[in-house]
């Protein structure tokens, strides 16, 4: 297996600039294909909310060149810790530096559009990010005969009706992907499970109130736990924010098509009645927020077409709150993938192999993630005393995450290589 370039370029057609899209985009020119990025929006931008990035994830990011850069910005948590919504109650903690010391790599907490900037900065060095670009359709073509190879191209249609061939499609397009409706015919986006408020508040509000400076010093992700909500909070931007995602139970306020609805620290009040002081204080510092649908659904069984066009991250595997986490590794194995193809016939299989390895990897995180937003909305009692007991022995070094943390995309790629050579 080459781990630099591919022996066959291939011209790549990436759907979607999100932080997979610009994962793919990055690993796949470095690569040495020819990569173009065709994204809806005028500017390739994130929204301005956290995000967390465990050691599976800082590895890529460090093995990509971009640990330098990320460092400027984020903030290295001391801890987890998990709160009684109630009293603020500590009922377990996970010591951080022994994360890092275990996987050779930081967690950070980042704002996502300063992580979504390093990462456009980088992408675009190998590849030709093209935005109000909004993709309608990809069609899969007949096959043709070149280099003594039966190769098929599949087509991308733009809104302005322009069509772009390519060897490969990516489509990284997101819950309501486009590319999916070519791999699959499903066009659904999932239902709605939960709804969350998110927002950032100034940190430099926060170290004026002696209850709350203990959370910007701290620099812990804490998680409060109660009967059908959780909130997580965590520093980010060097400190100068603070992040918080308040989860709590559907509503139907939300139009059908809508993702998101202005919120305001009064509706959040109102959800987070009977929470500790320094939630409620908290909330009157709030200066904006918006209220998201949280998403989920099954994981497809179909990830690729044969015509050249494969899924990665929310297209074919929603995931809360692991997404970009788990779309960044799904770019990583495909590009490690594409650079061995020597012919075009290689590209299916290839495909394939892509499929078999991170169906399994995402079906797990699915199923930890499912677990992980049952425990923290138990309502008090046996359930609950079972999972704070469970919760108070991570100080006791009983870190259970050696499957999520200590995954590497290359070991799996070269496992699959070997047992499968082309």
């Amino acid at each position: 297996m080459n781990p630099n370039t591919s022996p066959l370029k291939l011209s790549i057609v990436v759907v979607g600039c999100g932080l997979g899209g610009l994962a793919a985009a990055l690993c796949l020119g470095r690569a040495g294909h020819r990569v173009t990025v065709f994204e809806a929006a005028s500017e390739a931008t994130e929204i301005g909310v956290g995000i967390q990035v465990p050691p599976n994830v800082s590895r890529l990011l460090r093995e990509w060149g971009l640990q330098e850069e990320l460092e400027k910005t984020a903030v290295k948590p001391r801890a987890a810790s998990w709160r009684r919504y109630d009293t603020g109650t500590m009922v377990g903690e996970l010591d951080a530096r022994k994360l890092e010391e275990k996987y050779g790599v930081p967690h950070y907490n980042v704002h996502r559009g300063e992580l979504h900037r390093i990462m456009y900065n980088a992408a675009k060095v190998v590849a030709n990010i093209i935005t109000n670009s909004r993709v309608t359709a990809v069609n899969v073509g007949e096959p043709e005969m070149r280099q003594g190879s039966r190769r098929i191209q599949p087509t991308v249609i733009l809104s302005d009706g322009r069509q772009v061939c390519a060897d490969v499609v990516v489509g990284a397009d997101g819950v309501k992907s486009v590319t999916r409706g070519t791999v699959c015919g499903d066009s659904s986006s999932g239902s709605k499970t939960n709804s969350a408020h998110r927002v950032i508040v100034p940190t430099s509000e926060m170290i004026k109130d002696s209850a709350l400076k203990e959370l910007v010093e701290n620099t812990h992700v804490t998680c409060w736990m109660g009967p059908g909500r959780n909130i997580v909070g965590y520093c980010v931007s060097g400190g100068t924010g603070y992040n918080l995602v308040l989860s709590c139970p559907s509503t139907d306020d939300m139009e059908p098509e809508s993702w998101s609805i202005p919120s305001s620290p009064d509706m959040i009040r109102n959800d987070y009645l009977g929470w500790e002081p320094r939630i409620q204080k908290l909330i009157d510092l709030i200066p904006s927020s918006s209220k998201w649908k949280l998403v989920d659904r099954p994981i497809l069984s179909t990830w690729v077409h044969h015509g050249g066009v494969v899924l990665i991250g929310d297209a074919c595997h929603p995931l809360l709150p692991y997404g970009a986490a788990m779309a960044m590794e799904d770019a990583a194995v495909l590009a490690a993938l594409l650079t061995n193809p020597k012919t075009y016939t290689d590209i299916p299989h290839l495909l394939d192999a892509y499929a078999d390895i991170r169906k399994p990897r995402c079906t797990y995180i699915q199923d930890v993630s499912r677990k992980n937003g049952a425990m923290f909305h138990l309502d008090d009692g046996p359930g609950q005393v079972a999972r704070d007991l469970a919760l108070s022995k991570l100080a006791e070094g009983g870190d259970n995450n050696e499957r999520q943390f200590g995954y590497n995309v290359h070991e799996e790629v070269q496992q699959w290589i070997e047992k499968n050579p082309l």
